[in-house]
């Protein structure tokens, strides 16, 4: 270690032990009641911790901002464990992530939280997923945060049905909860991996987790939601699997199990009783609730013969169809509504935050800002360059493989016409000798080949239209322009406009690619279009939030599934522009 890297380590170590100390000394002013509060949350104890905090709120005492700031956070704590924070908790998490954010405390991994947990709540994931590094960037060695963030993050991915990643966070979720023996958390995890399993359709880990949760979930006072939920996710498991014995053993005759004796009924063909529980359900879980119930009914009262009632459910499952479609409106509408004003907050946010800091950093950036330009430009006219040469390499490879197909489709035609000249000779020698059977037959064939060579040239104009649509649209130029920007990322509208574009232009790429590997994921599709369009790994990586080095292996994992040979990320790129 060189003496200026042993100075640089012992400044970090002193910066860490002031941090410390001064999270203690923090911590220290806060009031017993708070503290107490906070512990006796996290353990679950929340009768004696919602009594300590109203006692605590009914005394006449001055209060420092600090310990206000401190008991606003602990009542975000409290609607979070109860899962009751929404859009209308923002102003308040976001005041405390900005209070709490030069910190570095347990309360800063709280407080962005919190506010992850309001952002996911409004579908805003990018800004979520942002709250929740922010949160382990902390270091905070709170098993329960820690936890709390794992979860989170799980959900997060769950939700998108990015398998793959919310496996990798709901393990380690698990495997917190074991170190800790946290029963709850531990039948929590439990849960969340039966689901994660049961999408991937790996019934002996569902059966175990599941049964895991609901055997830990019976030891914790808090524990029973997370029984009732695993014990009907796990009936409904083996009632799909025909094990009717087991399934029947989980269920009561209680209205949450209305949909599960009902399917474990259909599973076995009782079929009055399985109409008998259908219709219990009408009504009672909402729009969508319904539309499976009235399904199942239409199709049992038409196999016993009863048309005329199955005509009845057929009309109620229109209406409620309709309504369905009238209620998710609605709900698009509030979401966008909460959406929007969280976005006004923020930039309200932004502004005052960046004039603050414009205030603060006047006179260094002044000093200093020649230098950084200089620098900048440099960098900047140096990564101009080289995306130019990429995308002139890449744009040279698309019209290579343009004219060599073109050459071909060009060789094709020219063979059919010679073809074609030949057989008028031969059609013109049987007419002159009577054989009309023959002229006949070599007239059809000559036929064939004048149509195969419209059809050759109608295709290669609708294929540059469709190129040239593709190439003049909004969203390709936006694309192009922004690819690699640490910002740009495409909705999910988005994915499926340029999909779509894509399949006109290069004849249903995307069933081509399903037809050569079935599995293929809709992230695998992505990078995909990306690499069809000209897009360079780097910039890939960014708008798939990815690493250069993970997109590069997921692509030479990619050759492999489509073409059933190992081969490089470059000869995939080859592979799909020649696709």
């Amino acid at each position: 270690m060189t003496h200026a890297n042993r100075l640089l380590h012992q400044l970090a170590l002193m910066l860490s032990a002031m941090v410390t100390l001064t999270s203690c000394l923090w911590d220290a002013a806060y009031p017993s009641q708070l503290t107490e509060a906070d512990s006796l949350i996290l353990k679950g104890d929340y009768a004696v911790a919602d009594s300590l905090l109203a006692d605590y709120d009914r005394q006449d005492i001055g209060k420092s901002h600090h310990v206000q700031m401190y008991r606003e956070l602990l009542r975000l704590e409290r609607r979070f464990v109860e899962a009751e924070l929404t859009d209308a908790d923002f102003s308040m998490a976001d005041s405390l992530a900005r209070y709490y954010s030069e910190m570095n405390t347990r309360e800063t991994a709280m407080s962005q939280l919190f506010l992850g947990y309001v952002y996911q709540e409004v579908d805003d994931y990018p800004s979520a997923l942002d709250c929740y590094l922010r949160a382990e960037q902390t270091g905070c060695d709170d098993m329960m945060l820690q936890m709390w963030t794992n979860k989170l993050q799980g959900d997060l991915y769950f939700n998108q049905r990015m398998l793959g990643e919310c496996s990798d966070y709901y393990r380690r979720f698990y495997q917190k909860a074991l170190q800790k023996k946290d029963l709850h958390r531990m039948a929590s995890s439990s849960y969340s991996m039966g689901l994660v399993n049961m999408v991937k359709n790996n019934v002996d880990s569902i059966i175990f987790y599941l049964n895991q949760a609901i055997s830990w979930g019976k030891k914790v006072p808090q524990g029973d939601d997370i029984v009732v939920k695993a014990q009907s996710v796990l009936a409904d498991v083996y009632t799909q699997t025909e094990q009717f014995s087991k399934a029947e053993s989980l269920l009561s005759r209680d209205t949450i199990d209305h949909e599960n004796w009902a399917y474990w009924h259909l599973g076995q063909h009782h079929t009055d009783s399985a109409i008998f529980y259908f219709r219990q359900i009408l009504g009672r879980y909402g729009w969508r609730a319904d539309i499976t119930c009235l399904q199942q009914l239409a199709t049992l009262e038409e196999e016993r013969g009863n048309l005329r009632q199955s005509f009845k459910y057929m009309k109620e499952l229109d209406r409620a169809r309709d309504s369905l479609k009238a209620h998710s409106q609605v709900e698009e509408t509030r979401k966008v509504k909460a959406i929007h004003d969280i976005n006004l907050i923020k930039q309200e946010r932004d502004a005052e935050v960046k004039h603050s800091h414009d205030l603060q950093l006047f006179l260094i950036v002044m000093a200093t800002s020649i230098a950084i330009a200089v620098l900048i430009a440099a960098l900047a006219w140096r990564s101009y360059k080289d995306r130019k040469a990429r995308e002139l390499a890449q744009e040279r490879r698309l019209r290579l493989e343009e004219e060599r197909k073109s050459k071909q489709s060009a060789e094709q035609i020219h063979t059919n016409e010679l073809r074609i000249a030949l057989l008028e000779q031969q059609l013109q020698t049987a007419q002159d000798m009577n054989d009309a059977v023959k002229a006949e037959k070599l007239r059809l064939e000559a036929q064939l080949l004048t149509t195969e060579n419209e059809s050759i040239k109608a295709m290669q104009e609708h294929s540059k239209a469709m190129q040239a649509e593709l190439k003049a649209s909004i969203l390709y130029e936006r694309i192009r322009l922004n690819a690699g920007k640490e910002r740009f990322h495409l909705s999910d509208e988005e994915w499926q406009q340029l999909a779509s574009l894509i399949d006109r232009a290069y004849d249903q790429f995307t069933v081509r690619l399903r037809n050569l590997y079935e599995g293929i994921t809709e992230h695998e599709l992505r990078i995909c279009y990306l690499v069809k369009i000209g897009i360079a790994s780097t910039d890939i990586g960014v708008m798939l939030y990815k690493s250069k080095a993970a997109i590069g292996m997921a692509r030479q994992r990619l050759y492999k599934k489509l073409t059933g040979k190992s081969g490089t990320a470059r000869q995939f790129n080859e592979f799909i522009i020649q696709f």
